[in-house]
């Protein structure tokens, strides 16, 4: 008993060291103490249990949006071969009488490169190729979170079928070591069978908060793919604070 109540103090401090440096991560990057952020898990378990579309993942909107501003840039290089036309107006007040009427001018000015030394092609070619990349990389890792969020929710659904099962399994122990405590005021049972109930009852609740601790790591996991985790957390991104 005094080994597992040693091993359990190790643990404690081992998760506070991990706590402490979580929270200094936070606060560097967000500008915000741990204390204040407010964690709702059932939160995530609410999108956890939500279909997401790998479309609406934050990285896949990050990479749409990259290849919609290369393809803006390509578009706007190539509108510039026609050449620009600017508009300039102006108006010239006399300074002698207000009587006199003012001088109005409205000028037109085309301008066009005629040649550049193929600058521009260049220029052209270069961002259609990181746009080529860009949609590679796009459609790869569109497959990828599709597998990611299709094996996140068949693990999330077996352990969460497995949680229930062990629900029932716990009820049935304690009831189990209810009844040879019972037994045991009245010398129908031994201490020893209920030691044993009991050190079989701590196990399988030990491995219920661990099996639950593991479940809300997965459904943390899938928020993240969404993209939902600095909203649900009330957190900004860095840049923008």
């Amino acid at each position: 008993a005094q080994q597992n109540i040693d091993r359990l103090k190790l643990g404690n401090g081992e998760a506070e060291v991990a706590y402490q440096n979580a929270a200094s991560e936070l606060s560097s990057i967000f500008g915000v103490k741990a204390l204040k952020v407010n964690a709702d898990i059932s939160a995530f378990e609410r999108i956890a249990r939500s279909k997401i579309s790998p479309d609406h993942t934050f990285e896949i909107s990050a990479l749409m949006s990259e290849l919609e501003s290369i393809e803006l840039e390509i578009e706007a290089l190539k509108a510039s071969k026609w050449g620009s036309l600017s508009l300039r107006s102006q108006v010239d007040l006399p300074a002698s009488t207000l009587d006199e009427k003012p001088d109005a001018m409205i000028g037109l000015i085309f301008s066009k490169t005629l040649g550049d030394g193929g600058r521009l092609d260049a220029q052209i070619s270069a961002l259609e190729i990181r746009a080529q990349q860009v949609q590679r990389t796009l459609e790869f890792r569109k497959t990828e979170i599709e597998l990611e969020l299709q094996t996140l929710d068949d693990t999330l659904a077996q352990m969460r079928s497995s949680m229930e099962l062990r629900e029932e399994m716990i009820s049935n122990a304690r009831e189990r070591t209810s009844q040879l405590e019972d037994q045991l005021a009245i010398g129908m049972s031994t201490f020893s069978a209920v030691l044993e109930a009991h050190v079989s009852l701590f196990n399988l609740e030990r491995e219920h908060l661990e099996m639950n601790g593991r479940i809300q790591q997965l459904e943390l996991s899938k928020a993240a793919l969404s993209g939902k985790v600095l909203k649900t957390l009330g957190l900004k991104l860095p840049l923008q604070l």
